[in-house]
């Protein structure tokens, strides 16, 4: 617990301030988030082992965002090799914590703000994509450490 948590934590759930950022500042608005404990990772590796090492989440620790809390997010997404990054953490979501997860890809140069009402609204002059897992039924078939995830039910994910 930080007073950099508190403060935040209290203006979006007391004051009802709409909450938002770029980069980093998007990175740790969802529920879970993307960690980076131990360094970045490609899509490549993230999906050729969804428990590479440097794949570290934290989940339900520092910011309370009800509209959020089954939420990752992943910026610099016009990076394409982010696109398979999001897909895995959302398996992880899934595997690790029973979630049915939905995630938030922003390009650079671009914000999305979430209002009280739960409302995302988006700035700036990039792209957002917004992912949702189909349903509890559509978990990955294989997400394990040392295998690549298999989450292809068809084209149904």
């Amino acid at each position: 617990d930080t007073k950099v948590e508190a403060a935040i934590n209290y203006l979006r759930n007391v004051k009802q301030i709409p909450i938002g950022g770029t980069s980093a500042g998007c990175a740790i608005l969802g529920g879970t988030y993307f960690s980076a404990l131990y360094g970045t990772l490609t899509s490549t590796e993230s999906l050729a082992n969804p428990y590479n090492r440097y794949l570290t989440l934290g989940h339900n620790d520092f910011l309370s965002q009800p509209y959020l809390s089954n939420v990752i997010t992943d910026t610099h997404f016009n990076n394409p090799d982010r696109r398979g990054r999001l897909i895995t953490f959302l398996a992880r979501m899934n595997q690790d914590y029973g979630v049915v997860g939905r995630g938030i890809g922003v390009d650079e140069s671009t914000a999305v703000c979430i209002e009280s009402g739960g409302t995302g609204r988006v700035f700036g002059s990039g792209t957002t994509f917004f992912l949702s897992q189909n349903g509890l039924a559509s978990k990955p078939e294989t997400c394990v450490n040392g295998s690549p995830l298999d989450w292809y039910r068809n084209r149904q994910a």
